[in-house]
């Protein structure tokens, strides 16, 4: 194991998080427009159901999950996460206490008016208990993986055979074990264990073909990633588009694998680049990247906020929302900034920094 005492920055990842947390933000503000916010536009905002659950979102949220797998693996090659009981704390520290900490708010600030106290309080501990509080759901079922890999780790021989096979069984399991209610999501983890792995396998066998990609000219690496793309198009042409939902097919499975991995080695090789990583190294991407967590988190409360009966009427949001190609931009752009702003405000705060790091 490599144990450097200084861990370099991967302005790729920094940048490929950015696009994730981007595109949940959207597709969660279009969702919202689907419901009873705007009567009116709900029939017409409908018509981007489809386009929304099959568009970017099939790939943000394994790529997201990705990441967090290959940063693991990279951390622990440095000589980070040595003791597996201060790892434990710190996961737990980072995903599930923010977790009870903002279903409890959540809910105390979105459910109050709507029932009493008690019957308020006995759901807030049912959602806190079963993982099921809207996008939070995230939190616990990251906590897993990483817990489910530290245990692989253990237990399993130091070989990438077992890394393989291990990959293997993530894959099947994760498209053929249905969604159940269970502890904290332990339940829902499988499918997004595999792209966890996915991603920790990713760094595990970089040493064995980024050499030869850094080593390949230009021309020849876009002609070979030009060909995976060919090929992504010719297996959705047959199995047809993903659509984002508690469970893939083996099929989906097989083509947001391929894509995550050929996007994930040209932006490795784009951060090469010193025109490019000027953009994936700007103040800009690196202070969203910084508050990607936060913004996750806040955003799905904001949203509600921003399109509330009371700014309907300072702003008439009722007539903007006809404009139904322009209204869900803003209104994604909004929630964003919105997102952005409340993130950096508590994070100044005690609290904010210990939940949000």
């Amino acid at each position: 194991m490599s144990n450097t005492s200084k861990v370099a920055h991967l302005s790729h990842l920094d940048f490929l998080r950015v696009l994730c947390v981007l595109t949940v933000v959207a597709n969660h503000c279009l969702s919202f427009l689907m419901h009873d916010h705007f009567p009116a536009m709900k029939a017409t905002y409908l018509q981007f159901d489809e386009f929304n659950m099959c568009g970017p979102i099939v790939v943000a949220m394994p790529l997201f999950t990705f990441i967090s797998g290959y940063l693991y693996a990279y951390l622990k090659d440095v000589g980070k996460y040595a003791k597996d009981f201060s790892f434990l704390k710190n996961k737990s520290k980072r995903l599930l206490l923010p977790y009870v900490f903002f279903v409890v708010l959540f809910c105390i600030t979105t459910q109050f008016q709507h029932t009493d106290f008690v019957a308020m309080m006995k759901q807030t501990g049912h959602h806190i208990f079963y993982g099921g509080y809207n996008h939070l759901w995230y939190l616990p079922v990251l906590f897993w993986c990483f817990v489910v890999v530290r245990l692989f780790e253990k237990i399993s021989p130091n070989t990438k055979l077992a890394l393989i096979l291990f990959l293997i069984i993530a894959f099947i399991l994760g498209s053929t074990i249905p969604e159940s209610p269970s502890f904290l999501n332990f339940m829902k983890v499988v499918p997004w264990l595999y792209w966890f792995l996915l991603g920790y396998a990713f760094f595990k066998f970089k040493n064995n073909f980024m050499p030869l990609i850094a080593n390949t000219s230009h021309r020849v690496l876009v002609l070979a990633l030009t060909c995976v793309f060919c090929l992504e198009i010719g297996l959705i042409l047959f199995f047809g588009i993903p659509k984002y939902k508690a469970q893939f097919t083996v099929a989906e499975f097989v083509i947001i694998t391929v894509f995550i991995i050929a996007l994930f080695i040209i932006f490795e090789d784009l951060a090469r680049r010193e025109s490019v990583n000027k953009i994936f190294t700007s103040k800009v991407v690196k202070s969203v990247s910084k508050y990607s967590f936060g913004i996750y988190i806040f955003h799905y409360w904001l949203a509600p906020i921003i399109i509330s009966s009371t700014a309907k009427r300072i702003f008439h949001l009722e007539a903007f929302a006809e404009h139904y190609y322009i209204f869900p931009i803003v209104f994604s752009i909004v929630t964003f900034v919105a997102s952005y702003v409340v993130t950096y405000l508590f994070q100044k705060t005690k609290l904010g920094k210990y939940l949000l790091g």
